[in-house]
């Protein structure tokens, strides 16, 4: 007699992994996970930014804030007005002419006050930083980078539904700020015009 297992056998073999498969994936659900992370790193580095502001001007109340009416941008750009990204970025039409400011790749990470936050953290007897973070995905067309505005506010997109306006721990509308899309943190969460990303 030969031993072995029927087409009907192997299909339900089949349909039964499919099945623990897919719930498998809804519950973990690797893109969300992911997404989590990225939100993780977000938050953390962009109160560690906020925290590194808070020393620098106890430090140094006089330190250089950056230009009024200008969004910094953790994006880097050839030109200083982030030219290169004209197309993709969210367009200003409020109050004061608002513009956005960019610095080349070599200066991005500089915590010198050439980097893409104008502060220069590093003649502080204390330094916060060392090195500027950016956003983990940090792509203008995504919408994911770090925007820093003197007075002080510094924005990040979230990803996650976890993270986001409504989310099971909602990061984006508890944070005291103006915009229902991004995670916004600082002395003044109103000094920023309201962009929608």
């Amino acid at each position: 007699m030969r031993k072995g297992f029927t087409l009907l056998e192997l299909l339900i073999t089949v349909a039964i992994i499919s099945i623990v498969v897919a719930v498998v994936y809804v519950v973990i659900n690797p893109v969300e996970t992911l997404s989590q992370a990225r939100d993780g790193r977000r938050i953390s580095e962009v109160s560690s930014i906020d925290e590194a502001i808070t020393l620098a001007l106890q430090q140094n109340p006089a330190i250089f804030e950056g230009d009024s009416y200008t969004i910094y941008l953790s994006l880097p750009d050839t030109s200083p007005t982030c030219d290169g990204y004209v197309s993709v970025l969210p367009l200003i039409s409020v109050g004061p002419i608002w513009h956005y400011a960019c610095v080349t790749r070599e200066n991005l990470f500089k915590a010198n006050g050439y980097g893409w936050i104008p502060m220069n953290f590093s003649n502080l007897a204390i330094r916060p930083l060392t090195s500027l973070p950016i956003d983990p995905v940090n792509n203008a067309a995504k919408g994911f980078y770090y925007a820093y505005v003197p007075g002080w506010e510094i924005d990040a997109k979230l990803e996650s539904k976890k993270y986001s306006f409504r989310g099971a721990d909602d990061r984006v509308s508890l944070d005291g700020g103006d915009s229902t899309s991004t995670f916004e943190k600082g002395q003044n969460l109103l000094v920023s015009p309201i962009i929608t990303r």
